[in-house]
């Protein structure tokens, strides 16, 4: 007889529903738990993106970024990716629209 075991995306979501019930008991920012997309203009030249998911798609004008629900769309001139890692990525270029779809 096989013994069931459970999907490891339900034990995932699971694991997530706890985090974020145990982070609302704290009253902590849900931005602590490290899987929300956190966007910092830092001037209108960079922008520090973390847990940016995937690079979608990367050309001069346009970089976007998807992450788990939406694309972070950003336009610009001369765009380029600098410092990329795992959880971080720097955009640096003359930014002219950040949006969210």
């Amino acid at each position: 007889m096989r013994k069931y075991k459970p999907n490891k995306s339900i034990k995932g979501r699971r694991f997530t529903a706890f985090r974020r019930k145990f982070f609302e008991v704290l009253d902590l920012p849900e931005d602590c738990l490290g899987d929300v997309l956190r966007v910092t203009m830092i001037s209108n030249s960079k922008v520090l993106i973390e847990n940016y998911g995937i690079v979608y798609s990367y050309l001069d004008g346009c970089i976007e970024f998807q992450s788990q629900s939406f694309i972070l769309k950003i336009t610009g001139k001369h765009l380029e990716i600098r410092g990329i890692t795992d959880e971080r990525v720097m955009v640096y270029g003359e930014i002219s629209q950040i949006s969210v779809s």
